[in-house]
């Protein structure tokens, strides 16, 4: 059984597309692969878990053979997809595919979230497309607890994308998410001969540690598939890119530093309504063979042109604060407040030929005039809150104290029900002050009562 098993898939795709010039013919072949995958692994990896395709080095050395290896382009989409979306950056698997074949012969795909499993494609000279799956497969590369490493062959594209899909089936979903990397090898020197199989290796598996097989899809139909459609002027790196003038390029942000477009508004103001591709917003764009094709469908897009109206409104609000909604909303909120205030301050002075009393009772509804027995009392009783509360204020400022005095004195009102009014006299400034408080009932109250209400 190999050592972190499952882990490296990465890895054994690399080697088999960096080493096979054609179909493995026996499974010592297919077992190979796994060992040098593997080994360069262990050699590479410094963490011991999941190898992304970005962390494979630029320079690999694979069985005495000094290779430079350089990951062009990554396209995403969904299995679910069977053509492209309308920005020709969430791609179908064949959309992924076939573009990926156009940089290079050799292409990674990688299946799932959380783990992703990853296999090695590789186009032949005789427009063979090879296919290594160093997980637990069946002999028609299907998932299954107790299967094999495999590697398949497919005479047509479609028979690839039909492959993918059953595959993706068979782990958990028809609807998964997928990246297919198209990567270019150049060997740097040769030390040793291509690699050859090695004999004494006995039969590892990724997985599970079981014989490795080879397998041949025998479905025998033509691809027919509708060419993508491309530019007439592809621009083949950054500097033809820059020349072409009928990019609409306005609203593109280069990073030189990636050598990539980015698209400045889908960046700043990104629109997570649903699902978005990566390039051009989180991962800069460098496909520079379809940039006009892709720029001009980019601009297109809903969540592009969401994102160009709130750069639009961002510039237009710090260029012209007082056009910001929280600006508008306070500054009628103020006017509101204002003229509440004018209308409560004439409903409880009454004064006659008040103009503003009379706009508000011949405009208000009947339900807000505030002018009912109930309303009137409320008003009273904040009043009279107030009113309170600013006289114990008072007495508690004293500078020495606080001392007060209280005077009371028994009165009858208009309906013969006896009250006793309370006085307080306390100083402000070295100034006596006396103030009237509170009317009590003479059958209830008795100083403490009074002085805990007062909160004195």
């Amino acid at each position: 059984m190999l050592v972190d098993g499952g882990r490296q898939c990465v890895c054994v795709s690399l080697c088999f597309m960096a080493s096979v010039t054609h179909e493995p013919s026996t499974p010592s072949d297919v077992d190979h692969i796994l060992q040098l995958g593997t080994d360069l692994y262990h050699s590479i990896s410094t963490h011991r878990g999941y190898m992304l395709i970005n962390e494979i080095p630029s320079t690999v050395n694979l069985a005495g053979r000094s290779l430079h290896f350089r990951v062009i382009e990554s396209k995403g989409g969904s299995t679910a997809h069977a053509v492209d979306d309308l920005d020709a950056l969430c791609f179908s698997i064949k959309g992924a595919l076939k573009r990926c074949y156009e940089e290079s012969d050799m292409c990674f795909m990688t299946v799932g979230n959380y783990p992703s499993c990853t296999i090695g494609t590789k186009k032949t000279a005789d427009q063979m497309y090879l296919v290594m799956d160093s997980h637990s497969r069946d002999e028609s590369g299907k998932s299954v607890p107790d299967g094999k490493a495999v590697v398949l062959r497919f005479r047509s594209l479609d028979q690839l994308v039909t492959y993918i899909r059953e595959m993706c089936e068979s782990l958990s979903s028809s609807d998964m998410p997928f990246e297919a990397t198209s990567i270019a090898c150049y060997p740097l020197d040769t030390v040793h001969s291509p690699i050859a199989p090695c004999e004494d290796v006995q039969d590892p598996s990724v997985e599970a540690g079981v014989d490795s097989q080879v397998n041949e899809n025998a479905t025998t139909s033509s691809e027919q598939s509708t060419p993508v459609t491309q530019c007439q002027q592809n621009a083949s790196d950054h500097s033809d890119h820059e020349e072409n003038d009928d990019v609409p390029v306005d609203d593109i942000n280069t990073q030189s530093q990636l050598n990539g477009l980015y698209c400045l508004p889908c960046r700043l103001f990104p629109d997570s309504s649903h699902r978005r591709p990566i390039k051009l917003i989180r991962e800069p764009y460098r496909d520079w063979k379809h940039v006009k094709e892709d720029m001009k469908m980019h601009a297109t897009t809903d969540y592009h042109q969401s994102s160009m109206a709130k750069l639009e409104a961002f510039c237009t609000t710090h260029l012209e604060p007082s056009s910001r909604i929280d600006a508008t909303l306070t500054f009628g909120n103020q006017e509101i407040i204002q003229r509440n205030r004018q209308i409560l301050m004439s409903i409880i002075k009454v004064d006659a030929g008040d103009s503003i009393l009379e706009k508000h009772l011949n405009s208000c509804k009947k339900n807000a005039t505030y002018t009912s027995k109930k309303s009137q009392n409320d008003l009273l009783l904040c009043l009279k809150n107030y009113i309170q509360n600013k006289i114990v204020s008072e007495v508690r400022a004293q500078g020495i104290g606080p001392y007060y005095g209280i005077q009371c004195d028994e009165v009858t009102d208009s309906s013969n029900c006896k009250q006793l009014g309370l006085v307080i006299r306390y100083t402000v400034h070295g100034h006596p002050n006396e103030r009237l408080l509170e009317f009590l009932d003479c059958e209830t109250i008795i100083l403490l009562e009074w002085r805990l209400q007062a909160n004195l």
